[in-house]
């Protein structure tokens, strides 16, 4: 089977990308007669070997042009499996202030994917049972790792106990309610030392901590994050009670785990599923509580000893990648076809293997992240020049026009890349709107019409219908108001 992992912009050093794209990836493809390849979308200017793919799974995708894919893909009778990796309903909840908008389109993109792919498949079930309405065929592929850190020698005792966090800034708030009480007891401790690996806006959190007891890490790789773990005796992993949270996987406890780290957890979410309360986890309901657990371990270097090994025995034996059914994994996929599929894919696979090595995405990515207006502008003008046979080029060369108000020639790149891909509901949505603010409401209006027949009932475009309508009156009347004022 020819399995097509397809993403966008991830950086493939993340435990996001590992656990849930490369492992599994690497671990399939060594079954007999299995070939998994994993593609980034922005670097796919012909979809055709994706709709020709045996079996294609969209990674948290929100891509409009995607939708007549899965359809044309449907019509072949092959599969798309749709990975669902949060609750994306909530993720505002844990955006920085300063990024929190509206609930965004792309809501409305991922409801319309789940929709109409075959399944969806996620990492635990509060996820299933909060989206079986988008899609009745659920499949839970829980986090594994990949291997568990030697046992630590339980020689000479140290002289201090050091507990630690890492993670991203959208885990602000949940530390923020904690930061007062624990300052105040490594303070208290002079035994006692503070690791944090995250952005500098989490390490402005603990700047009352004394130098001497904190250790500050700027995020990297995940091979650096289990490095700076594997130096912890106990790990904390608070969560506030939100709708996102409730929603979260459980790979911070696989990880603590899996390093020989006492994982203390919220009472919440996705740990109340793993591992067995004061044997390889310790849970808390507030601060005080935190704190209590974590006096525990500093003055019992046995109990925080045997919670470790315990824990990381739990891992071993229930959620390595080398014990895991990776056949049977295969056998829920091949339960979606009709019937086993005979296809000739060795031209689709080398095509596949050359859209997957372009470098193409990388471009584009340091262009959209760009924090400089021009320097963005720059990078992807160099892209139309290195790919100009490239749609999404194209469309994101007119994207960082637009961004800055050159309307004109955001719709000169928008169109051009509707001639190498007429079919982008993407680039034509984009096109309508700078249309609509050059008050070229005609061609605005003709433009909408040729997305609409590509994806007739997606509610941005019938939004974006109605809004096209009420412009085009309001045009008219101020036509009419100014005749009639000469």
């Amino acid at each position: 089977m020819l399995i097509v992992q397809l993403y966008s912009g991830q950086n493939s050093s993340t435990g996001d990308f590992i656990y849930r794209i490369e492992q599994p990836a690497r671990w399939l493809s060594k079954l007999e007669g299995v070939e998994v390849v994993n593609i980034d979308l922005l670097n796919v200017s012909d979809w055709t070997p994706l709709i020709k793919a045996p079996l294609l799974i969209l990674h948290h995708l929100s891509d409009p042009d995607l939708l007549p894919i899965i359809k044309k893909r449907r019509e072949f009778g092959l599969p798309t499996i749709y990975e669902l990796a949060d609750n994306f309903h909530a993720s505002q909840e844990h955006l920085c202030e300063d990024k929190q908008t509206a609930p965004p389109e792309y809501h409305v993109i991922i409801e319309a994917l789940m929709k109409r792919c075959d399944g969806v498949q996620t990492t635990g079930s509060d996820l299933r049972q909060g989206y079986e309405d988008l899609n009745s065929h659920f499949l839970i592929f829980p986090n594994l790792v990949e291997d568990v850190n030697q046992p630590k020698s339980t020689g000479k005792d140290s002289g201090t106990f050091t507990f630690g966090w890492g993670g991203s800034v959208r885990h602000l708030a949940d530390l923020e309610a904690y930061v007062p009480a624990l300052t105040d007891w490594v303070i208290q401790h002079s035994d006692v030392r503070l690791g944090i690996m995250a952005s500098q806006k989490i390490h402005r959190l603990f700047s009352r901590v004394p130098s001497e007891q904190l250790f500050l890490y700027h995020p990297g790789s995940l091979n650096d994050y289990l490095a700076f773990l594997s130096g912890l005796d106990a790990g904390i992993a608070p969560l506030l009670p939100t709708a996102f949270n409730a929603c979260r996987s459980d790979v911070k406890f696989l990880e603590y785990a899996s390093c020989e780290v006492v994982p203390l957890s919220s009472r919440f979410g996705p740990y109340l599923e793993v591992g067995q309360e004061d044997e390889t986890i310790l849970f808390f309901d507030n601060g005080r509580e935190l704190i209590t657990k974590l006096e525990s371990l500093r003055k019992d270097r046995e109990k925080r000893t045997m919670i470790a090994k315990q824990a990381r025995r739990w891992v071993e034996e229930n959620r390595l990648a080398s014990k895991h059914d990776w056949q049977g994994r295969i056998e829920k996929y091949k339960s979606f076809f009709p019937e086993c599929p005979k296809l000739d894919v060795s031209s689709t696979l080398v095509e596949l293997k050359r859209i997957r090595d372009l470098a193409i995405a990388t471009n584009l990515v340091t262009g959209i992240e760009s924090r400089s207006a021009q320097d963005s502008i720059s990078i992807l003008s160099q892209a139309v020049k290195d790919y100009p046979h490239h749609y999404q080029v194209h469309y994101f060369y007119g994207w960082a026009q637009s961004k800055v108000g050159n309307y004109e020639e955001a719709i000169d790149s928008l169109r051009y890349a509707l001639t190498l891909y007429p079919d982008s509901i993407r680039t034509g949505e984009l096109l309508v709107r700078n249309l609509i603010l050059l008050q070229q409401a005609h061609d605005a209006s003709e433009q909408l019409k040729q997305i609409l027949a590509v994806e007739p009932h997606l509610s941005t475009l019938l939004n974006l219908q109605a809004t096209v309508a009420k412009f085009k009156n309001l045009l008219t009347k101020v036509n009419s108001g100014s005749e009639k004022s000469r």
